[in-house]
């Protein structure tokens, strides 16, 4: 999954987003209502990938689904 995801969960649409700061990088899920939000799993894992400028150019006019994470993987050479 990519950040931000929306999906529905307690029966009613909410967004899991980051927000990077100094060290960390903030995981958090609101509703769209505003109501109370449904709580993140601690059994949940997340990865983080920093694309250097030059291989997002290059990737640009490959036109690289981001998106993708089996694309992007494929495309900067990492495996599992």
């Amino acid at each position: 999954m990519v950040l931000p995801y929306t999906s529905y969960a307690g029966d009613k649409p909410n967004t899991i987003a980051f927000i990077p700061m100094t060290g960390k990088i903030l995981v958090s899920r609101f509703t769209h209502d505003n109501s109370n939000s449904v709580n993140l799993s601690t059994l949940l894992q997340y990865r983080y990938v920093i694309i250097p400028g030059g291989v997002a150019a290059r990737a640009a006019k490959l036109n690289i689904d981001w998106t993708n994470y089996e694309a992007a993987m494929h495309f900067i050479g990492t495996q599992e």
